[in-house]
């Protein structure tokens, strides 16, 4: 099998119901979309084998984007919806077709940083469950 290459973007990131969605992509400069599991607990029984509960899903979408400081801005819609529980689509390269759905817990960004240069901030919110690919469950 020949080595296939596929680099992040051009892609959509967006957060929201559908028709009412805030895109991300054109301020993102880094998109990362990370499953996690916590553990589940281990129970040892009589025959000295340990029984294992299935853990949690405890996933995470972050990343990087340019600072802005208008009313319309992406800052100003982290601060307005901080601890709101969204709907997010995530699509790392629109040629290649793969589509991440799920949803997360906004919460508001970072402001400011050096004076006179276009800033960035990072964003980190969890994910409250396994996303779906292309609409289909995991």
């Amino acid at each position: 099998m020949a080595v296939t290459v596929t680099k992040l973007g051009p892609g959509t990131l967006k957060f929201g119901e559908m028709g009412d969605e805030q895109e991300f992509a054109t301020h993102v400069t880094k998109c990362e979309l990370s499953p996690d599991e916590a553990d589940g607990e281990k129970i040892k029984v009589l025959s000295g084998d340990v029984y294992v509960e299935d853990g949690e899903f405890e996933g995470k979408i972050s990343g990087e984007f340019f600072q802005e400081f208008g009313l319309e801005s992406l800052v100003n819609w982290t601060w307005k919806n901080h601890n709101k529980v969204m709907k997010f689509t995530f699509t790392p390269n629109t040629d290649a077709g793969m589509v991440f759905t799920g949803e997360c817990k906004v919460k508001a960004v970072k402001i400011g940083g050096d004076v006179g240069k276009a800033n960035t901030t990072e964003f980190e919110w969890s994910v409250l469950s396994m996303p779906k690919i292309n609409d289909s469950e995991l």
